[in-house]
């Protein structure tokens, strides 16, 4: 997506912040709950 923006590394920039808060809410979903000792496991 990046060489594909009408705007370039902008674009890319603008969308980063985007992406990461769509992550940190998937992660806190409820779902995501139930996988929580496992991810303690990994990152222990």
């Amino acid at each position: 997506m990046r060489y594909e923006d009408p705007v370039g590394d902008i674009g890319r920039t603008n969308r980063q912040p985007q992406v990461m808060r769509a992550n940190v809410n998937k992660g806190a979903s409820f779902a995501s709950i139930n996988k929580i000792q496992s991810v303690v496991d990994v990152l222990g």
